[in-house]
């Protein structure tokens, strides 16, 4: 008698254009008790699953994607009763059961949404929530699992117990180890005001808080408006002692994030937030590496300020570092993060009228963890409860 395959859920939260265009992602209610003290868990990105996967799943991870080969795990979900593909409507189990966050019913909460006529609003309801207890991240290589990968577009991926062993026995491992989870259930019911008084930064508000050529635009306005700044930040946090305060900061020069001259040096800071290394070529490797843009404008540079000192950067947030050692040219670069900068101007404010707002965008890249979309639904959420109770 054969054993029914078992399946653990990577349910991806907060992605999606559905989120761009102004919508409370419906994942939100994960990590919230109702207001009955009940977890449910809305399984990405309509609620439901296919009927092959019916009484498989054992347990849910709620994951958050880094980058292609990346995800952070947040919390786990297990006891789990599928709700989804019952033969009563949603609205009809929602009201029997008197599901409320906020003292507000959820499908009412979320009736300003896109497409809300006839939606699946509760996936399981899982007996458990447990949040981990510091920063999980899990790579794929880390399975050791032939051909898997994590999905770039779907935001969920099942794992079978018996087509994805190794992945399914790495990620159980996770589950089952007490020290990487709180002791206890500690989700809690939704503070309304908390969350519905969260201001936006301009960055948020105009859709450019991923945008490089903004940041690197922001960077090259302080450094270039106020000289002597520059030069505390490269003696500070590029190590570099004698810049001299007449200088010129060139944007995409030769395709470079931010090319700063002197008489006697060359700074290049390639600036990147979620990207990775451009301009690889597949299959192309070199002795030291991928053959990449690091090598190609460490050459450039160096051909063309041949007489200068040249120093090499990468700037990348605390959540997307990149291992520069893994590209060829990547050993004459040095990484700094954007917690460097925000420790740098949170230390050394200017009298500018752009600063805090520049200062606000920073600090989102500062965190060990992207969780910007995770505040905004959570503004989203408390805004439409505290709207509907008014």
């Amino acid at each position: 008698m054969s054993t029914q395959p078992k399946e653990i859920l990577l349910n991806m939260m907060y992605t999606g254009s559905y989120l761009d265009a102004g919508n409370i992602g419906h994942e939100i209610i994960n990590l919230f008790k109702s207001d009955n003290g009940e977890n449910y868990i809305y399984v990405l990105p309509w609620g439901t699953m296919h009927p092959t996967h019916n009484n498989k799943i054992e347990s849910i991870l709620l994951v958050r994607r880094c980058n292609a080969t990346k995800i952070e795990i947040l919390a786990k979900a297990t006891g789990l009763t599928q709700i989804a593909g019952k033969e009563i409507s949603q609205r009809t189990y929602i009201k029997e059961n008197n599901i409320t966050y906020g003292n507000v019913q959820l499908d009412k909460i979320f009736q300003g949404n896109a497409d809300e006529e006839d939606v699946t609003l509760i996936s399981f309801r899982a007996e458990n929530v447990r949040k981990v207890k510091e920063p999980l991240f899990v790579d794929v290589n880390d399975l050791k699992e032939k051909n898997f990968n994590f999905p770039r577009q779907s935001p969920k991926r099942y794992v079978s117990s018996t087509e994805h062993k190794n992945a399914y026995n790495h990620l159980n491992t996770i589950i089952n180890d007490d020290s990487k989870w709180q002791e206890k259930n500690t989700t809690q019911k939704i503070d309304v005001k908390k969350y519905a008084d969260k201001k936006q930064t301009l960055m948020e508000i105009i859709s450019k808080e991923y945008d490089e050529l903004s940041y690197s635009n922001l960077l090259a306005y302080f450094f270039q408006t106020y000289p002597s700044y520059f030069q505390k930040f490269a003696k500070n946090v590029l190590k570099i002692d004698d810049f001299e305060p007449q200088f010129i900061v060139n944007r995409e020069e030769k395709n470079i994030d931010l090319l700063i001259k002197d008489k006697s040096h060359v700074i290049v800071i390639e600036n990147k937030i979620r990207s990775g290394i451009n301009g690889i070529q597949e299959n192309c490797t070199t002795q030291n590496g991928i053959n990449s843009q690091l090598n190609k404008y460490y050459k450039i540079v160096q051909e063309t300020y041949s007489k200068k000192a040249c120093s090499f950067f990468v700037l990348t947030p605390n959540y997307n570092t990149i291992d520069l050692s893994k590209y060829d040219g990547g050993e004459h670069y040095s990484s700094i993060t954007y917690s460097d900068l925000y420790t740098f101007f949170e230390k050394n404010p200017v009298k500018d009228g752009y600063y805090q707002e520049f200062l606000s965008a920073l600090k989102i890249h500062a965190a060990t963890t992207d969780n910007r979309r995770e505040e905004e639904m959570y503004y989203r959420f408390a805004k439409a409860i505290s709207d509907a109770v008014k």
